[in-house]
């Protein structure tokens, strides 16, 4: 392996023994054949002021390059993005939002009272906060056939014949898919598969509802009803994603017809290291305790739980409500006062954010933006036809209106507007000034490294492998070195 350089370059070996590869022929060709400029002219010039001059050109300019390398590495090390704005609007309709219902109430009293009585026997002299927490520690153990009787009834939430969508009927199970949770009961989805399409622009073209939100069914011993006013909680969110149910809800109340209207907006982020961090698939190995797809606030619910859990041994009651009908978790509901000192000071850590939990947000997300109109359901002269239709003869004029409510959805337009993140410089670019500084500088480019580094190669194996042959061929060379130079100076000889 005499020239490893040629080798590398696929180039003849060279039989001239006097041209034999050594250290100083090794750097006389690269610096005779450099493509970057200013390394040959150092070379080539004779008199010491030239080659001082071009020493000093090469030098400042390959300073200049070093500079704006580092900055374009600096640029391209910070990650930035940019975000464009697209609307797109789509002629032929538009993929309708799902929409998830749940009742203000999450457990019916009839139900609620025969457990209470099973477990306490009188609740008279019982406050509300003791009647719900008897009844939640009980709720804890139930299996989801049994909270399902609990909750909100199909068969009193809808009316038959007052389901429509783009004009044609809908009603339960067919279109509606039923979700149980211990802390909202039974809520009901239209449109959980994402397969409904609204083909035209119209209210007529969306989906019109009445439902029985049956209010002298209301537990009367939950503490929080007086926060929540009786009505319907409405989400509207992208099909197969897990939502938090009430908290990022719309509250249509009774003896109103409430019209919402949908705009939709999508969003694409950046993975890591750009600082969106998103995720495809949410969190790896994490099983999220709202049912559903991946979600933000539901990785944030079920990572407080987790984190509890492991903390403490035990959880608080919410967190073992929300739990309860996951098989794989083991949760303990705090019993002792160490238990629940423990549980309080992690809620802090946790409000004052010194419990980290890792939830990404989805790389790709749709969000709808609605906005709310309400006016009086139904008019007076309207109220006997309407009553007639639902088959709800029997109700006083008083009653119909507690308990019944219309809804209208449906899409504003059908332009979604989309955001997308795009990285505000990337490798493709880097590559390409780098390419630019360069060439401008100092005349180089990728093949001028690549020269150094078959020049450096070959000269680190003469040093790391010496050999006889090289130090023969070097003695050979300078013989003949002195025999040129005698016979220059004795040309008689």
């Amino acid at each position: 392996m005499e020239n490893l350089g040629r080798k590398l370059l696929c180039l003849p070996k060279n039989k001239d023994k006097k041209k034999h590869t050594t250290k100083k022929r090794v750097v006389k060709e690269y610096v005779e054949n450099a493509t970057a400029h200013g390394i040959t002219k150092i070379y080539l010039s004779r008199q010491i002021f030239a080659r001082l001059f071009w020493i000093a050109a090469f030098l400042t300019f390959f300073g200049f390059a070093v500079f704006q390398i580092v900055e374009l590495s600096e640029k391209l090390t910070t990650f930035d993005y940019v975000t464009k704005i697209q609307v797109n609007v789509n002629q032929n309709g538009l993929k309708f939002p799902a929409v998830t219902l749940c009742n203000s109430n999450a457990f019916l009293s009839s139900e609620v009272d025969k457990i209470l009585e099973i477990n306490t026997g009188n609740i008279t002299n019982i406050t509300s906060q003791e009647i719900m927490k008897i009844f939640q520690e009980q709720a804890v153990k139930f299996n989801k056939s049994e909270l399902k009787k609990m909750g909100q009834q199909p068969e009193v939430f809808f009316q038959a014949g007052t389901c429509l969508f783009n004009g044609k009927n809908c009603s339960y199970p067919t279109d509606f898919y039923m979700l149980t949770s211990p802390s909202v009961g039974n809520c009901f989805t239209f449109n959980e598969n994402g397969s409904v399409l609204q083909p035209k622009l119209g209210i007529k073209h969306g989906l019109f509802l009445v439902v029985n939100i049956d209010q002298n069914n209301y537990n009367i011993h939950d503490p929080e009803s007086i926060f929540t006013p009786a009505g319907v909680h409405i989400t509207i969110h992208n099909p197969g994603q897990s939502t938090h149910l009430k908290s990022h809800s719309i509250l249509a109340a009774p003896n109103q017809l409430t019209r919402i209207a949908v705009k939709k907006f999508e969003e694409s982020r950046l993975k890591n290291p750009y600082r969106d961090n998103c995720t495809d698939n949410g969190v790896p190995g994490m099983k999220l305790l709202y049912p559903g797809g991946y979600s933000v606030p539901s990785c944030s619910a079920t990572c407080y739980v987790l984190k509890m859990s492991q903390k403490c041994g035990a959880v608080d009651l919410e967190s073992a409500l929300l739990g309860s009908q996951q098989q794989h978790l083991n949760l303990t509901l705090a019993t002792t006062k160490e238990e629940a000192e423990c549980i309080q000071a992690f809620d802090d850590s946790f409000n004052n954010g010194s419990v980290y939990c890792d939830c990404p947000v989805l790389c790709q997300s749709t969000s709808f933006v609605t906005t709310v109109s309400t006016a009086d359901w139904p008019s007076r002269k309207e109220m006997n036809l309407w009553r007639t239709k639902i088959g709800a003869e029997n109700f006083t004029s008083m009653n119909f209106t507690e308990n019944f409510l219309a809804l209208q959805i449906y899409y504003e337009d059908f332009s979604v507007l989309t955001t997308i993140h795009q990285p505000a410089y990337d490798s493709t670019q880097f590559f390409s000034d780098l390419g630019g500084q360069l060439g401008l500088w100092i005349g180089g480019s990728f093949f001028s490294l690549l020269e150094f580094g078959v020049a450096l190669a070959e000269l680190i194996y003469i040093i790391v492998f010496p050999n006889n042959k090289n130090k023969k061929n070097e003695k050979e060379i300078s013989q003949d070195k002195e025999k040129d130079s005698y016979s220059m100076s004795n040309p008689h000889a």
